[in-house]
């Protein structure tokens, strides 16, 4: 079984990224984790670190600039991430993102939650997933 030990957020909004923290640090207090707030800072960190890469990367697609679905391809192209889960998280629920997103090899999508308790157990779920 593998264990995860680096979780990266790739989130515009600062909020969101300080209650997926706050999750992270409940449900796997051992976890490094990561907030990135746009996909230009995080593309260049991915592509420029060949250790230490994140087990799981949790992407938003509203995002200024490079947009979700553009950071996904992206990251895809690269070779050294080929096997770490790229899981959207995102206050979209449209079925046509989610479509379009597994296209470009997103390994899951999840509907951002209001509620802590429901962020936490997303997290265990994809955490049960990827380490299975």
């Amino acid at each position: 079984m593998k264990k995860i030990e680096n979780i990266l957020l790739i989130d515009d909004d600062t909020d969101d990224i300080e209650i997926f923290r706050e999750a992270v640090g409940e449900v796997v207090p051992d976890a490094h984790f990561d907030g990135i707030t746009n996909c230009e800072k995080a593309l260049s960190q991915l592509n420029n670190s060949l250790t230490g890469l994140p087990d799981l990367i949790f992407l938003d697609l509203n995002m200024p600039l490079i947009n979700g679905k553009q950071c996904l391809s992206a990251m895809r192209k690269m070779a050294h991430l080929s096997n770490i889960p790229i899981i959207i998280y995102s206050t979209s629920s449209f079925q046509k993102d989610i479509d379009e997103t597994k296209q470009l090899g997103a390994s899951e999508f999840l509907t951002k939650s209001s509620r802590f308790e429901e962020t936490c157990n997303l997290l265990k779920r994809m955490i049960s997933k990827f380490t299975a």
